[in-house]
């Protein structure tokens, strides 16, 4: 229990922080420029051809690529300030003498960590397929496996930056 709580202060603070509205805006921008130009090439190739099916399964395999880069180092960087920033300025010093064992610090921060980046990539992929589905009628083949893909990713590079950030503050 004490590491849901712990999960729950680590989404609480990323949510406040600045960077998290300018993800947002961004992402919003991103997907509304994709919804255009969707829009535009659904016009120019006809809403029911064969060329816009392949067309537009290109384009989001290659966004696909694109967001699960943008993804990574967005774990990484959370991954890594969620521990080491906390260990080099001595505030873990001050936490763990309390009646809180370390793996439920452990486990809440990278949770937390977990949780921020997959609420975000969960929150992004299905917006941006429903615009994809609703401007070209296309729709991925297997959008959870897709997920699933992008969940292992942050997993990993969640976990790398927290452990490299211990290691390396040192």
């Amino acid at each position: 229990m004490p590491a849901l709580l712990v999960a729950k202060l680590v989404v609480l603070e990323a949510v406040r922080r600045r960077l998290a509205v300018a993800a947002a805006g961004l992402t919003l921008a991103g997907i509304a420029f994709t919804a255009w130009g969707f829009t535009k090439l659904a016009g120019q190739l006809g809403a029911s051809s064969l060329q816009l099916a392949g067309a537009v399964s290109g384009i989001v395999i290659f966004m696909a690529f694109m967001f699960v880069t943008v993804l990574a180092l967005a774990a990484a960087l959370i991954g890594a300030t969620a521990l080491g920033t906390e260990l080099e300025n001595g505030t873990l010093l001050s936490i763990l003498p309390r009646p809180l064992r370390r793996v439920d610090l452990l486990a809440g921060k990278w949770l937390g960590a977990f949780g921020v980046v997959a609420l975000y990539a969960t929150g992004a992929v299905a917006l941006e397929a429903a615009i994809v589905k609703v401007t070209t009628g296309y729709s991925a083949p297997q959008p959870l496996l897709a997920m699933s893909f992008i969940f292992a990713l942050v997993a990993l590079t969640v976990t790398c930056a927290m452990a490299l950030s211990v290691r390396m503050a040192r």
